[in-house]
């Protein structure tokens, strides 16, 4: 999966998270200390798509090459 680095946009995510109560993301945390989605939300960002008011916001993100923590098992 490829990710999208949100560190820099944690404010803008907090206030579409609170204007939708029906969904919200959840950007999980990375091995260097970065904030991550996965960047496989574009691919429903589309008009009457479940994250179309998240398209903007999504398509300004910066990929990146960190991957997710994951805590040992």
């Amino acid at each position: 999966m490829n990710w999208l680095d949100v560190s820099q946009h944690l404010d803008e995510l907090a206030a579409l998270n609170a204007a939708h109560a029906d969904r919200r993301i959840q950007p999980v945390p990375g091995t260097g200390g970065e904030m991550l989605v996965g960047s496989d939300l574009l691919t429903d960002c589309g008009p009457g798509a479940y994250w179309e008011d998240y398209a903007e916001w999504l398509a300004k993100l910066p990929q990146t090459d960190a991957v997710p923590l994951v805590a040992d098992a």
